[in-house]
């Protein structure tokens, strides 16, 4: 017999546990979990309490609003922390790959002209050599004879341009 014989909601006394459509676990001594009563949410534990010739069942029941509140908090709080911390490793790899970028340009490429550098050179055939790739391919390299003297004399833009030129 599941009836209710007591509870702080007078609604409830006399009534089958089953009929309080609450949350069971069909064949179980010891039933518990999330539910609500007449709106509110709550944690339901129902276990069978026997004492002298008297049986019955024991209801406890926790008031969740608060709880579900704090859970709430916390997960708004998660997402935060998680998009800041995203936030700042995106920034990080995007400002390390520009960091980067630069670099291999100052490395490789000329700064006024923009063209390859004699750095470039060798390691594009250094890598062409290793791969076995060179096979039909002619390299010149070329020594301009002078370029520093043209460019004091008609100005730098004239020898950055004849440098574009010639290569």
């Amino acid at each position: 017999d599941e009836t209710v014989r007591a509870s702080s909601e007078a609604s409830y006394i006399g009534k089958k546990y089953g009929d309080l459509s609450l949350q069971t676990k069909a064949g179980e001594s010891y039933r518990t979990g999330r539910t609500e009563i007449k709106g509110i949410p709550v944690f339901l534990t129902v276990t069978p309490v026997a004492a002298e010739e008297e049986k019955g069942l024991l209801l406890l029941a926790w008031d969740l609003r608060s709880l579900d509140l704090e859970v709430e908090k916390v997960i708004f709080i998660g997402v935060l922390i998680f998009i800041v911390i995203f936030l700042i490793v995106t920034g990080t790899l995007y400002y390390a790959f520009k960091k980067s970028r630069k670099l291999y340009e100052t490395a490789y490429y000329e700064e006024r002209t923009g063209l390859p550098n004699e750095n470039f050179f060798r390691e594009y055939v250094k890598k062409e050599i290793q791969n076995h790739r060179l096979q039909g391919k002619d390299f010149i390299l070329l020594h301009l004879e002078n370029l520093a003297i043209l460019s004091h004399t008609y100005g730098h833009e004239y020898g950055e341009l004849l440098l574009k030129e010639v290569s």
